[in-house]
Protein backbone atom coordinates (compact mmCIF):
# COMPACT_ATOMS: atom_id res chain seq x y z
CA UNK A 1 0.00 0.00 0.00
CA UNK A 2 2.97 2.35 0.41
CA UNK A 3 3.36 2.31 -3.37
CA UNK A 4 -0.15 3.74 -3.81
CA UNK A 5 0.60 6.60 -1.45
CA UNK A 6 3.87 7.44 -3.22
CA UNK A 7 2.23 7.75 -6.65
CA UNK A 8 1.87 11.30 -7.98
CA UNK A 9 -1.43 10.96 -9.79
CA UNK A 10 -4.74 10.10 -8.16
CA UNK A 11 -5.56 7.98 -11.20
CA UNK A 12 -2.27 6.10 -10.78
CA UNK A 13 -3.24 5.38 -7.19
CA UNK A 14 -6.67 4.16 -8.22
CA UNK A 15 -5.28 1.93 -10.99
CA UNK A 16 -2.65 0.52 -8.65
CA UNK A 17 -5.39 -0.42 -6.20
CA UNK A 18 -7.46 -1.99 -9.00
CA UNK A 19 -4.44 -3.94 -10.23
CA UNK A 20 -3.77 -5.22 -6.71
CA UNK A 21 -7.38 -6.33 -6.47
CA UNK A 22 -7.15 -8.31 -9.74
CA UNK A 23 -3.47 -9.33 -9.63
CA UNK A 24 -4.18 -13.06 -9.28
CA UNK A 25 -6.53 -13.03 -12.27
CA UNK A 26 -3.94 -11.14 -14.33
CA UNK A 27 -6.46 -8.89 -16.03
CA UNK A 28 -9.69 -6.96 -15.60
CA UNK A 29 -12.23 -5.51 -17.97
CA UNK A 30 -14.20 -2.28 -17.65
CA UNK A 31 -16.25 -0.15 -19.97
CA UNK A 32 -15.18 3.46 -20.37
CA UNK A 33 -18.48 4.48 -18.79
CA UNK A 34 -17.80 2.28 -15.75
CA UNK A 35 -14.31 3.77 -15.34
CA UNK A 36 -15.80 7.27 -15.60
CA UNK A 37 -18.32 6.34 -12.90
CA UNK A 38 -15.74 4.69 -10.61
CA UNK A 39 -13.39 7.67 -10.85
CA UNK A 40 -16.29 10.16 -10.63
CA UNK A 41 -15.50 11.67 -14.04
CA UNK A 42 -18.95 11.71 -15.61
CA UNK A 43 -18.62 15.43 -16.45
CA UNK A 44 -14.88 15.53 -17.14
CA UNK A 45 -12.72 14.56 -20.14
CA UNK A 46 -15.64 14.40 -22.55
CA UNK A 47 -13.38 13.73 -25.53
CA UNK A 48 -12.18 10.16 -25.68
CA UNK A 49 -8.61 11.19 -26.46
CA UNK A 50 -8.47 13.38 -23.32
CA UNK A 51 -9.86 10.58 -21.17
CA UNK A 52 -7.34 8.12 -22.62
CA UNK A 53 -4.39 10.46 -22.12
CA UNK A 54 -5.19 11.65 -18.59
CA UNK A 55 -6.93 8.64 -17.07
CA UNK A 56 -5.24 5.70 -18.81
CA UNK A 57 -1.94 6.72 -20.46
CA UNK A 58 -0.48 8.84 -17.65
CA UNK A 59 -1.07 6.27 -14.85
CA UNK A 60 0.14 3.46 -17.11
CA UNK A 61 3.37 5.35 -17.78
CA UNK A 62 3.93 6.23 -14.10
CA UNK A 63 3.38 2.66 -12.88
CA UNK A 64 5.58 1.22 -15.65
CA UNK A 65 8.43 3.62 -14.82
CA UNK A 66 8.26 2.75 -11.13
CA UNK A 67 8.11 -0.96 -11.98
CA UNK A 68 11.21 -0.66 -14.17
CA UNK A 69 13.13 1.05 -11.35
CA UNK A 70 12.02 -1.57 -8.82
CA UNK A 71 9.83 0.77 -6.78
CA UNK A 72 6.52 -0.85 -7.76
CA UNK A 73 5.49 -4.49 -7.89
CA UNK A 74 3.18 -4.31 -10.91
CA UNK A 75 2.02 -2.29 -13.89
CA UNK A 76 -0.78 -2.56 -16.44
CA UNK A 77 -1.29 -2.44 -20.18
CA UNK A 78 -4.63 -1.81 -21.85
CA UNK A 79 -6.24 -2.40 -25.19
CA UNK A 80 -9.58 -1.40 -26.68
CA UNK A 81 -12.10 -4.21 -27.12
CA UNK A 82 -15.09 -2.59 -28.82
CA UNK A 83 -15.60 0.69 -30.59
CA UNK A 84 -18.44 3.15 -31.02
CA UNK A 85 -17.55 5.44 -33.92
CA UNK A 86 -13.87 6.27 -33.38
CA UNK A 87 -13.76 5.86 -29.59
CA UNK A 88 -13.13 2.68 -27.65
CA UNK A 89 -16.07 1.76 -25.46
CA UNK A 90 -14.52 -1.14 -23.53
CA UNK A 91 -11.01 -1.67 -22.24
CA UNK A 92 -9.21 -4.86 -21.30
CA UNK A 93 -6.50 -4.08 -18.76
CA UNK A 94 -3.75 -6.66 -18.30
CA UNK A 95 -1.69 -6.72 -15.12
CA UNK A 96 2.02 -7.49 -15.22
CA UNK A 97 4.10 -8.40 -12.20
CA UNK A 98 7.30 -10.31 -11.47
CA UNK A 99 7.07 -14.08 -11.81
CA UNK A 100 6.26 -16.07 -8.72
CA UNK A 101 9.49 -16.17 -6.70
CA UNK A 102 8.91 -19.70 -5.41
CA UNK A 103 8.60 -20.99 -8.98
CA UNK A 104 12.01 -19.61 -9.88
CA UNK A 105 13.55 -21.26 -6.82
CA UNK A 106 11.95 -24.60 -7.78
CA UNK A 107 13.39 -24.37 -11.29
CA UNK A 108 16.88 -23.59 -9.97
CA UNK A 109 16.69 -26.57 -7.59
CA UNK A 110 15.98 -28.99 -10.45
Amino acid sequence: MTVAIALKSTFSQRFYELCCQYRNAGFFFYTVEKLREMFMLENKYKRGCDFKRRVLDDPQKELRELYNTGLCDLYFEFEPKTYKSKEAQNRLLSIYRPPFQGFQKMIKAM
